[in-house]
C-alpha cells in the first residue's frame, strides 16, 4: 500500500502534464466521492460480500487519492496564495483533519447513523454554496 502511495505521488507529475491541475482535481474529487459513496452503501449492507467490497474500495480510494488530490493540494496552494499564507493554510488543513477525525465517532454516537451526518453536511454545504458570500 505504501508503494502505491509513493508511485502515486511521483506518477501525478505525468497526469498533471496530460490533464492539467484543474481537470485532475475535478476528476479526483468526483471519483473519490463516488468511491466513498459506494463504501457508505456497503457499510449499510451487513454481508460478507459488502465487507470485501469495503476493503476493495478502500484500496481504490487510496490509489485515487494518491494520484489526484493528495499531492495536488500541496502544489495548488502556493500558486494561489502569497508565500506568507502557505504555513497558515497547512495548519488549517491539518487542524481540520484532526477535528474531523476526533469528532466523527462522537457525532455517530450522538446522532446514530453516519448516513444522517452525510445528509446534514450535504444540506449545509448546498445551503451556503448558493449564497454570494460563500468563501469557495
Amino acid at each position: 500500500l505504501q508503494a502505491v502511495s509513493l508511485v502515486g505521488c511521483f506518477g501525478v507529475a505525468y497526469f498533471i502534464k496530460k490533464f492539467g491541475r484543474k481537470q485532475l482535481i475535478q476528476m479526483g474529487a468526483f471519483s473519490i466521492g463516488i468511491t466513498l459513496f459506494i463504501i457508505g452503501i456497503c457499510f449499510g449492507a451487513n454481508t460478507a460480500g459488502a465487507k470485501n467490497a469495503i476493503v476493495a474500495f478502500l484500496y481504490i480510494f487510496i490509489v485515487l487519492f494518491n494520484f489526484t488530490l493528495g499531492p495536488l493540494v500541496w502544489l495548488y496552494i502556493p500558486e494561489i496564495l502569497q508565500a506568507k499564507w502557505v504555513p497558515f493554510t497547512t495548519m488549517v488543513n491539518w487542524g481540520a483533519s484532526v477535528i474531523t477525525i476526533s469528532l466523527f465517532p462522537i457525532l455517530v454516537n450522538m446522532i446514530g447513523s453516519p448516513l444522517k451526518i452525510f445528509f446534514f453536511l450535504s444540506e449545509f454545504i448546498i445551503l451556503f454554496e448558493h449564497r454570494n458570500d460563500f468563501p469557495c
